[in-house]
């Protein structure tokens, strides 16, 4: 009860009271019924950096590799093996970071739609082939306070830049402040809201973006939004 009112209390500083209420509710939901609780997502476009945000002499102890197909590197990610190789199954791409050969995080990216592996939903952003999808950024806890963050960046804006991209897309939780204050550093602009409702099948999203609603009771119903 002590975690749950500081977390309270927290969002309601960071994040004001319409997070409080929905991440309140979303308890209460998950406590009736492990099936059910509430997503509160933030949609945001990132435009790619032209210049890198580092000079050459910061983050060089780091170095980076591009996956397309599953590594044993990516075995101190703490994601189910399963999950991870869904992922390159679906096409998407992991921008690795390692220090001293050790994995320390990465940055998920996918050049087409992405399948949201939390709620039913598919993100598609645009227009294609200028906008790529971004997810699962992971930094290692003990490098967060380091130059790890912006170099990942810089390594994934290059390689975008490469393939001809301008800009990525992304959702994150509208209850993660940290998340959110991080994007907004990096020039991310938020461009749309979306609330995900779900009791046992049911699931109901409400969205600033169309389908502004949605219903379903299956698993071959899904909401698809262009971003």
């Amino acid at each position: 009860m002590t975690s749950l009112i500081q977390k309270s209390k927290k969002i309601i500083n960071e994040m004001g009271v319409t997070a409080f209420l929905l991440y309140t509710l979303s308890k209460i939901l998950n406590k009736l019924n492990k099936k059910s609780g509430i997503h509160y997502y933030l949609f945001v476009y990132q435009e790619i950096s032209l210049a890198p945000r580092l000079p050459p002499h910061r983050g060089k102890n780091f170095t980076f590799d591009i996956l397309t197909e599953y590594s044993n590197i990516l075995d101190a990610l703490p994601r189910p093996q399963k999950v991870i190789q869904e992922r390159f199954n679906l096409g998407y791409s992991c921008i690795t970071a390692k220090k001293d050969g050790v994995f320390v995080g990465c940055i998920w990216i996918s050049l087409h739609s992405y399948i949201e592996d939390e709620v039913r939903s598919i993100y598609t952003p645009q227009p294609s082939g200028k906008v790529a999808w971004d997810f699962d950024v992971f930094i290692d806890p003990g490098y967060r306070a380091t130059y790890l963050f912006p170099k990942l960046w810089d390594e994934t804006d290059a390689y975008l830049r490469r393939l001809g991209f301008e800009a990525t897309a992304s959702r994150i939780s509208g209850f993660n402040a940290q998340s959110i204050n991080s994007h907004t550093k990096l020039g991310a602009e938020i461009i749309g809201k979306a609330i995900y409702i779900t009791i046992g099948r049911l699931q109901m999203s409400l969205s600033s973006l169309s389908p502004f609603l949605h219903v379903s009771f299956k698993e071959t119903s899904v909401p698809e939004y262009k971003l």
